[in-house]
């Protein structure tokens, strides 16, 4: 049997000609992105493997949108730590809070999109082309 176009795709970006479900990948990826509550957990295990570098400056995206303004020490620490590691590695894509939302904005804007094509017979199409058939489409 054939593979569903993510399987197609992460076997594209993991360099193997063939993947199934249950496998552990190592991918390339096209974007890294981290929150304020995120990144400070993704940071410690960045330092703890003992990386000096990130991977592209202009595919990772630190958005600060949780807790800014700080709503105790804590918070304002982990910020300063994330604020900190981007200006240190280049990180081209940080949002500072006062831009904050964006990254649930991006999220909604996608699913909104999504719904704009999300018709029977746009799931006739898509579940059609999955089992290799011609669709039925029914005009709704």
């Amino acid at each position: 049997m054939g593979m569903t176009i993510t399987e197609k795709i992460l076997a594209a970006h993991a360099d193997r000609e063939r993947v199934e479900p249950g496998e552990i990948l190592d991918c390339r990826i096209d974007l890294a992105m981290a929150n304020d509550i995120t990144a400070p957990l993704s940071l410690e295990e960045f330092e703890k493997v003992g990386a000096k570098a990130v991977f592209d400056p202009n595919k990772v995206v630190f958005v600060l949108d949780h807790f800014t303004p700080n709503k105790d020490i804590l918070s304002a620490e982990n910020c300063k730590r994330i604020r900190e590691f981007s200006r240190k590695h280049g990180i081209v894509n940080f949002f500072e809070g006062g831009e904050c939302g964006i990254e649930e904005g991006l999220q909604f804007e996608s699913a909104q999109f999504a719904l704009l094509f999300a018709s029977e017979d746009m799931r006739e199409g898509t579940t059609a082309f999955l089992e290799k058939r011609r669709p039925q489409f029914q005009g709704r």
